[in-house]
């Protein structure tokens, strides 16, 4: 009850302060204090439902957007009376929300509801222009353009998607003309390009896109643009080009797995279709592009509205899908991400990610079993592929089972050696399996042999020189790779504590100091560090703050072996150095 009042009482303070006054800080700072203290601290998504005052439904609605749970969020927003002209920000919530949610149809209606009452919004506009392509009324689509409110976004998002209602309308030549102010936007010209070179795939203009798609990968080698160009030339007969194409590709960052899956449905021999085979299915690229460019710019909420766009118009989309899993992933909602993974079309490039993805989200779930079990049955069906095992040996090593952990790396390291070497990070990965486990001379092989693969690998330097600093074996080595290290991540906490904690060990406690302070800096809450510079404190004759940083490391959970060791120098402090004869 005592909460219920405070909570009346806030709501008193925003009405207060949104009718009357013009202190929005204030007001959003009761909205937040009332939703919080009106709820259970732990039920982001079992925000009470029952009220059925206006002021309630809508700090409950905000409540659960603040959440990411739009889902809950538009149930909510809806039950305010949004036919109110005073309520109109409450409706624009009300339509994002739905779109977050993937909520399309319902957030038509609220749209064409906003747009009898005035000027488009921008969210409102994509919103009427999603139905005008889903009905088919071009014309309609067109004039939802025209009408719609000048903003940042749309500088960019109208000339792509009224290209392609263009090429719907069958005029190709307005449809790439069209994409022109795209040049004067920094960073668009590969999108534009790339859009240039479906258009004139889908018109059937073979050597026109061929040389397009070549452009627009002189420009970026975007994922899209490598599957959109690899499709054409297999649909063209040029395969041996297409595989070639995939090859080139199948070692760059970022791009491996996909390659690797584009490989695999090649080798099948089955032809495939292009990637855009209607003018609607353009328009979803665009919206998945866009959404692609703004997960880069980490406007999730933005990302994830063009996402979900994307699905709906085009509803078998696996890369779509793909990212808005991790969209939700990213805001929290891991349960619909797993559950928008496991919708992944079984027969496209995706579906082998999507597993993955599943695996690792049902083990941060809690359901390690089902991840185990999903993992070994992908394992058993590619012999040759060792992804699989990589990331049940991560799980393993995750739950601090590192004997398993470096058995399952190990089998996944025999699968790599019959088609290449293993890689540095496979190597890493057993490597701290081994030391974790106490198998030193093992682990340290595979230190040394993941950076011979890769000697620019700062926390592979890292691990090694802290190993080595660690158990104080070549220290002066141990200092240089800590050393190059750091100049590779200057901001990374653990790798400066090294680089002190090395200076400590060599008797450079001044030194040590500085850097275990810059550590501490970067990572405040870690036991390590904090015990690390305690020590060096102690050395300098800053007993005190010793004492302090020791009491510090103890509060912040260090693993069993450490609290004994730490107990006993706040009982008894460092014994003295021992010098050297």
């Amino acid at each position: 009850m005592a909460k219920q009042r405070i909570s009346f009482l806030i709501c008193f303070a925003v009405f207060f302060l949104t009718d009357f006054g013009s202190n929005r800080f204030l007001s959003e700072v009761c909205l937040t204090l009332s939703a919080s203290w009106a709820q259970p601290t732990d039920a982001n998504d079992r925000i009470s439902e029952q009220t059925n005052s206006v002021l309630g439904n809508y700090l409950a609605g905000r409540h659960a957007e603040r959440a990411k749970n739009y889902s809950l969020a538009a149930r909510l927003f809806s039950r305010v009376d949004t036919k109110e002209p005073k309520t109109r920000k409450i409706q624009q919530r009300l339509l994002f929300s739905l779109m977050a949610a993937g909520e399309i149809n319902q957030a038509v209606v609220i749209a064409k509801q906003m747009a009898r009452s005035g000027k488009i919004s921008s969210i409102t506009s994509l919103t009427l222009f999603a139905d005008a392509i889903g009905s088919k009324n071009l014309k309609k689509a067109i004039k939802v353009l025209d009408q719609t409110t000048v903003s940042a976004i749309t500088d960019f998002t109208i000339p792509l998607l009224r290209a392609w209602t263009m090429v719907a309308m069958g005029d190709y030549k307005k449809a790439i003309s069209g994409l022109e102010p795209l040049t004067r936007i920094q960073g668009f010209e590969p999108m534009r390009l790339h859009h240039i070179a479906l258009i004139e795939d889908f018109k059937g203009n073979k050597i026109v896109a061929d040389q397009a798609y070549i452009k627009a990968l002189d420009k970026s080698k975007s994922i899209r643009t490598l599957q959109a160009y690899g499709r054409f030339l297999e649909r063209s007969g040029r395969r041996t080009e297409a595989y070639n194409l995939y090859t080139k590709y199948q070692t760059r960052q970022g791009l491996e797995n996909q390659m690797k899956e584009e490989i695999f449905k090649f080798d099948t021999g089955l032809q495939r279709k292009g990637m855009i085979r209607t003018s609607s299915e353009g328009i979803a690229e665009v919206m998945f592009n866009l959404a692609g460019t703004f997960t880069q710019s980490r406007s999730f909420d933005l990302a994830l509205v063009f996402c979900r766009l994307a699905i709906w118009i085009k509803p078998e989309f696996p890369m779509a899908k793909m990212l808005l899993g991790n969209l939700l992933e990213i805001i929290d909602r891991p349960e619909e991400a797993l559950n928008v993974f496991k919708s992944v079309d079984e027969a496209s490039t995706s579906a082998w990610e999507s597993k993955l993805r599943q695996a690792e989200l049902l083990n941060s779930l809690g359901r390690k079993s089902s991840a185990e079990k999903t993992l070994l049955m992908m394992a058993n069906q590619r012999s040759e592929d060792m992804s699989a095992l990589t990331r049940l040996g991560d799980i393993f090593r995750g739950i601090k089972d590192f004997e398993k952990a470096a058995n399952v790396y190990t089998e996944a390291i025999k699968r790599t050696v019959l088609i290449q070497k293993p890689s540095w990070s496979l190597l890493y990965s057993r490597g701290i399996a081994y030391e974790r486990s106490k198998k030193w001379y093992l682990a340290e092989k595979d230190f040394l042999d993941a950076l011979e693969l890769s000697p620019n690998q700062p926390y592979l330097l890292n691990y090694l020189g802290y190993s080595w600093v660690d158990r104080g074996l070549n220290l002066d080595s141990a200092k240089r790779m800590i050393e190059k290290a750091v100049k590779l991540r200057p901001n990374d906490g653990y790798i400066v504590d090294s680089l002190g904690w090395v200076l400590y060990r060599l008797g450079d406690f001044e030194s040590a100091t500085v850097y275990l302070e810059r550590a501490i800096s970067l990572y405040p809450q870690d036991p390590t560090i904090n015990d690390h510079l305690g020590d060096a404190y102690w050395r300098v004759g800053r007993t005190r703050e010793a004492e302090f940083q020791w009491e510090r490391a103890l509060s912040f959970g260090p693993e069993p072996e450490q609290i004994s060791n730490i107990r006993k120098k706040l009982r008894q402090g460092l014994p003295p150095v021992q010098v050297k004869q």
